[in-house]
């Protein structure tokens, strides 16, 4: 085979805090995005772009969406996961950071996409959540690392 396939990428963001005896993570529900609106989904994310590497592209978009900043030491690489689309015939790339260290106060930077930007006990979930970050975040509880999505074996 001598053509390769082209895989878009993106970086998500995890922003957890440690309250009292709790872990709690950030959340953001979805609007006019077109992808899963009215879900909650992990506090940041966003498509690599040309140039920028995963690390470059989640301070971009902590920064967008979110108005904290985050320093690329400061995020630790946790979950891949590979993902085919068959209705769109796209494969990607997720990346996921783990972020506990960050800079301002989170707040929504881009009300025509955020609904709310909320803190749940990370044992607490709503249940709305975006399933497949659901599924990641399991994943990433329980230490592993990768998970393939959309594929047919």
């Amino acid at each position: 085979m001598d053509k390769y396939f082209k895989a878009r990428g993106a970086s998500m963001g995890l922003v957890v805090r440690h309250h009292q005896k709790d872990i709690e993570i950030l959340l953001q529900k979805r609007i006019n995005t077109g992808f899963m609106d009215d879900h909650w989904d992990f506090a940041a994310a966003g498509h690599i772009e040309a140039h920028e590497s995963a690390t470059m592209c989640m301070r971009r978009e902590f920064m967008e969406e979110i108005g904290i900043d985050v320093l690329e030491q400061d995020m630790k690489f946790v979950h891949l996961t590979h993902l085919y689309d068959p209705d769109h015939d796209n494969t990607y790339f997720n990346c996921y950071f783990w972020v506990e260290t960050f800079s301002k106060i989170p707040q929504i930077k881009e009300p025509h996409k955020i609904a709310e930007l909320k803190w749940f006990k990370i044992n607490e979930l709503p249940e709305r959540m975006i399933p497949a970050r659901y599924d990641v975040l399991q994943a990433i509880l329980t230490n592993s690392c990768y998970s393939e999505l959309g594929f047919h074996k």
